[in-house]
Formats: C-alpha cells, sequence, structure tokens
C-alpha cells in the first residue's frame, strides 16, 4: 500500500471525555461524518478519516484519536482549507457542545473501538489511489 500524507486534525474532546476512549472514537466518527457540512469547502474528492496517530504535541502519550483529511493528488493545493482552519471548525463545534451532549452523540453513533482503531490504524479502510 501507498503512503498516504493526511492533513490532521485535532478534536477537543479527549479532555472532555477522557478516560473513556471508545467514547472519544465514537464522537470523532460523528465529527467525520459531519465535517463536510460543517465546513464545505473541503472538495468532495477529500476523504476524511479516523487515525490512531501521534502528532508533535501528543508524541510523548502515544496514538490518540485523530481525524485525518487527505486530498488526493490531482486535487489542488489551493482548493484544500488550512489544517488551522479546520481544527478551528472542529473546535467550535465541541465548544458548542455540552460533555453531555458529547456522551449523548457519541454513545449514539456506531464507530469502531479505540482497540480496533488502534489494530487498523486507519478508518474506514482505503485502498491507495494514486
Amino acid at each position: 500500500m501507498a503512503i498516504r500524507g493526511y492533513t490532521l486534525i485535532d478534536a477537543a474532546v479527549y479532555n472532555r471525555l477522557r478516560p473513556d476512549l471508545d467514547l472519544i472514537v465514537a464522537v470523532m466518527e460523528h465529527l467525520r461524518r459531519q465535517l463536510p457540512s460543517l465546513e464545505p469547502t473541503i472538495p468532495s474528492e477529500c476523504e476524511l478519516n479516523l487515525i490512531a496517530g501521534e502528532t508533535s504535541h501528543n508524541h510523548e502519550m502515544g496514538p490518540v484519536p485523530l481525524l485525518g483529511l487527505y486530498a488526493p493528488p490531482h486535487v489542488p493545493e489551493e482548493r484544500i482549507p488550512d489544517w488551522q482552519h479546520l481544527c478551528a471548525v472542529v473546535e467550535g463545534w465541541c465548544a458548542g457542545k455540552t460533555d453531555d451532549e458529547l456522551r449523548a452523540i457519541g454513545q449514539a453513533t456506531v464507530a469502531p473501538t479505540w482497540e480496533g482503531l488502534l489494530a487498523s490504524r486507519i478508518y474506514p479502510a482505503r485502498e491507495a489511489r494514486s
């Protein structure tokens, strides 16, 4: 499988829902599905995935659930929203929800478990495209 580059998008739910990583993954899966409607400038050719990954901010913690935006090579870079903007959109959505609302969203969302995401490293599974 070819290596794919992702724009990583952080979600401000970790500290609010810890230590329930399954619930965090479920809320992030909800966000993954909703992000194109929250930020309609995301090109339709792009893919949004859940990733068990590390960033420069969390490398000491080990993998955490992240959202990843993949833009195929044929999508011009200027059409891809800035990662800081995407993080702000997600943060704004999270800030508009109470902890109880986030829990209810997570409990109502079908998503992989944290262990399942760790095992697959990416959800949903995608075939590499050039």
